[in-house]
């Protein structure tokens, strides 16, 4: 079960990107976040180039906890700095034909697609 249909929005702070912290030397912007029980996923920016394939979407084993910062496992997310150098990558993103392209509906329904190959359940 979802608990929420647009949770990187409630997350952000001041409609602020999002930054997902795999590793110390693997950073992702968020485009897309879904929240559910014992699981997230998230879009990277990028998503929607049909080259990208499903190196662009990421599940994160666990629940989400905490408050700006959040962790799901080990993966850390918090809200874009404001001199954090993927600011030019995130600004560019939003000026794309990708992003324009980059609606919640689209987004749904490539979840629902990648919950069933990935046999993701909840």
């Amino acid at each position: 079960m979802m608990l929420s249909s647009h949770p990187s929005e409630a997350l952000s702070r001041k409609g602020k990107p999002l930054v997902a912290e795999i590793a110390w030397d693997n950073r992702r912007l968020i485009d897309k976040l879904f929240v559910f029980e014992e699981y997230v996923v998230f879009f990277d920016i990028g998503w929607t180039d049909p080259t990208a394939g499903a190196f662009r979407i990421h599940t994160l084993q666990g629940k989400i906890e905490g408050e700006d910062p959040w962790t799901v496992g080990g993966t850390v997310i918090h809200t874009l700095g404001t001199n954090d150098y993927l600011n030019d990558a995130w600004r560019a993103w939003t000026e794309s034909d990708g992003y324009a392209q980059s609606s919640w509906k689209k987004a749904t329904e490539t979840l629902e697609m990648y919950r069933k190959t990935a046999g993701l359940i909840g």
